[in-house]
């Protein structure tokens, strides 16, 4: 499976990196050399959601920048963090129902 997919989506990447002269990101990172099944989702397997989703769900929430408390609270709290992964999972979710739908 991952060899049709890095054929899939690496080879056209490696192909218009070189026409065009940029540097873009892998979409993998050598999923099988993963030793549990949190480096394989977490740090192996489509990095480019996974970053994505870093930036625009997870980091906005946790830090605090779509509600503004009356406290200012220099560190996150546990709420905002469980808050922030329970959107990206809702994100994915979404995701994944209008491409399979």
């Amino acid at each position: 499976m991952y060899a049709c997919m890095g054929f899939l989506y690496d080879g056209p990447t490696k192909v218009a990196s070189t026409l065009i002269g940029l540097e873009i990101a892998p979409l993998f990172n050598k999923s099988f050399l993963a030793e549990s099944f949190s480096s394989f989702w977490g740090r192996r397997w489509n990095l480019c959601v996974g970053n994505s989703l870093r930036e625009l769900v997870y980091d906005p929430i946790q830090e605090g920048q779509f509600v503004k408390s009356k406290i200012e609270v220099q560190h996150t709290t546990m709420l905002r963090r469980w808050a922030a992964a329970c959107a990206c999972f809702l994100v994915t979710g979404l995701m994944h129902e209008v491409i399979y739908w």
